[in-house]
């Protein structure tokens, strides 16, 4: 079940940044309304609205980064051993060197912190130096097969099917500026599927700061205390929303084997409404800034899914 409309109302996204909780969008007009075909929440269930990170939770970024990146490999570092080219792809995605994150905190344009990461992988795998016309060619190059290879995951689709059927609201909250993420969206044939996209450039900045997450739970018209998230990275997405007020939920679709204590887990998106409909079992207590609410840790065990090898900790872009 959707809620319409993308865009920051005037005064919105500066109250956020302000740290203000913003306006409800609560009968305002903004959240679909039930139909008679869908089903009402279980009457123990927690939440009334869903957030969904984008990319590697919906759609298959790091299988999009890996044909990306292996085709500069063979452009850039031909005389690379095979046995070396999931290391690049690897440091590709966790970025070890903090380029993404300093840009989520608005420290780098979005261009700068890709020529950065993009000097960091010759760098470390002995690739020419490159001047900042060889690097937009490189990045020219990267994102049409990036483009070209990006799916959506095959528990995607279902999920989102399961949220309408149930009544539940749901929008998505990513890292991504909104260009690209529309760009994605667009060519997955998502636009109109997905009801709501607050991006990095709402604010300027984006997770794990927890006026993003307010910021999204004001659009779905609910507290957050009374909203999940779910996401691929555990302490920018799960633990962030967690600390935010929301349920936050690891998906570990990344196969790390990992069970932490404090939060809930998913090993894919198939199990989440069987989630959603499991009471906490903590007694509520009140997090700051957002009121009386449950203790969302250890309520839930991890849920059986495959992931791919990868760890935790991969940028959104």
């Amino acid at each position: 079940m959707g809620v319409s409309g993308t865009t920051s109302r005037p005064g919105e996204a500066e109250a956020f940044a302000a740290g203000s909780s913003g306006p409800s969008l609560a009968g305002s007009g903004h959240l679909g309304t039930a139909s008679s075909e869908l089903l009402p929440p279980a009457a123990d269930c927690p939440v009334e609205a869903v957030l969904l990170d984008l990319d590697d939770t919906l759609i298959d970024t790091r299988g999009a980064f890996r044909a990306a990146v292996l085709g500069q490999v063979r452009r850039w570092l031909p005389r690379l051993g095979q046995e070396s080219h999931e290391a690049v792809v690897l440091r590709w995605c966790l970025d070890p060197c903090g380029h993404f994150r300093a840009y989520t905190r608005g420290e780098h344009d979005f261009a700068t912190q890709r020529r950065l990461r993009v000097r960091d992988l010759h760098t470390q795998f002995g690739g020419p130096a490159l001047d900042d016309a060889e690097i937009d060619s490189w990045l020219v190059e990267f994102d049409r097969t990036f483009a070209a290879s990006l799916r959506v995951n095959r528990d995607a689709l279902p999920a989102l099917d399961d949220l309408d059927r149930i009544g539940l609201p749901w929008g998505v909250l990513t890292n991504a500026a909104r260009g690209f993420s529309a760009a994605k969206l667009a060519r997955l044939g998502l636009t109109e599927r997905v009801p709501l996209t607050v991006c990095l450039d709402d604010l300027g900045f984006g997770k794990p700061d927890p006026r993003v997450f307010h910021l999204a739970c004001s659009r779905l018209g609910v507290p957050a205390r009374r909203c999940a998230y779910v996401g691929d990275e555990v302490d920018v997405d799960a633990r962030a929303a967690a600390a935010a007020g929301l349920m936050g939920i690891w998906l570990d679709r990344h196969g790390s084997g990992l069970r932490p204590e404090d939060l809930p887990v998913l090993r894919s998106l198939d199990g989440l409404t069987e989630l959603l409909r499991t009471r906490p079992v903590a007694a509520p207590e009140t997090v700051p800034g957002t009121g009386p609410g449950p203790t969302w840790g250890n309520t839930v065990g991890v849920l059986a899914g495959d992931g791919n090898g990868f760890g935790p900790g991969a940028p959104d872009r």
